[in-house]
């Protein structure tokens, strides 16, 4: 049997005026003419709509369309121990950016991420809904390592944070993971080092579906060990893949 999903963010902002009240929101914000709980308040209208979008068409694991996330990069690693958000840098070779997380010391997970997000969501959403984290073999590449100077050592230590944030979704109810690694698609040779990482991850995912997500890029050339990661579920990009 073949179920429908989607892979995980929408846009946040879209062509219409009623599509356009979360930049009006935040141009408010920034300009401080409302609070961070109004901000807030704002983002969850929208990530309603998306949900009752996907119900609509029968979409039958949906996500929170991660509309709270300004990039893939700095919505986790700013809650990380140890890691600042510096400026923007270009995200893969698309038009748009993320703040690049800085690692200074050891990374280390302090507090619940998404979990609020995901209880939120899952409220508002007939169907299940998927947690979407970013993989700790990105998340490593495309930061600013001025600790750990090698790429192996900050992936690990990024899977066993994010294997906590894991742990505290399961605990909250989720019973759907999905951890992306578009760098694959870049640094196929890396594989080696995203599976140790997943498998970290894994080891504290409890009876949860674990999906692994590669995008912007084909992954042929490893196909065959992808199929043998310790992933329940391989997502792939069939469009630029």
């Amino acid at each position: 049997m073949v179920h429908t999903t989607v892979v995980g963010n929408y846009p946040r902002i879209g062509d219409t005026p009623d599509e356009q009240s979360l930049r009006r929101a935040i141009a408010r914000f920034d300009k401080g003419e409302i609070s961070a709980e109004d901000l807030q308040e704002a983002e969850r209208d929208v990530v309603k709509a998306v949900l009752r979008e996907q119900n609509d068409a029968g979409v039958e694991l949906v996500t929170d369309g991660q509309i709270s996330w300004y990039d893939s990069q700095s919505h986790i690693a700013r809650r990380l121990a140890s890691v600042e958000i510096d400026g923007l840098a270009r995200y893969f070779d698309t038009n748009t950016y993320y703040r690049q997380p800085v690692v200074r010391g050891a990374v280390a997970w302090k507090e619940p991420i998404l979990v609020d997000e995901w209880k939120f969501a899952q409220t508002n959403s007939k169907a299940a809904v998927k947690a979407v984290l970013t993989g700790p073999l990105t998340l490593g590449s495309l930061a600013l390592d001025k600790h750990y100077r090698g790429k192996k050592a900050l992936t690990l230590d990024l899977a066993n944070a994010l294997g906590e944030e894991v742990s505290a979704l399961v605990r909250a109810g989720a019973a759907h993971i999905q951890v992306d690694e578009p760098i694959l698609t870049r640094h196929p040779e890396d594989l080696p080092v995203a599976v140790e990482g997943l498998e970290r991850i894994r080891a504290r995912k409890g009876a949860a579906a674990l999906t692994l997500f590669t995008y912007f890029g084909e992954v042929s050339n490893i196909f065959e060990q992808l199929v043998d990661t310790p992933a329940d579920v391989i997502g792939l990009d069939l469009v630029q893949g």
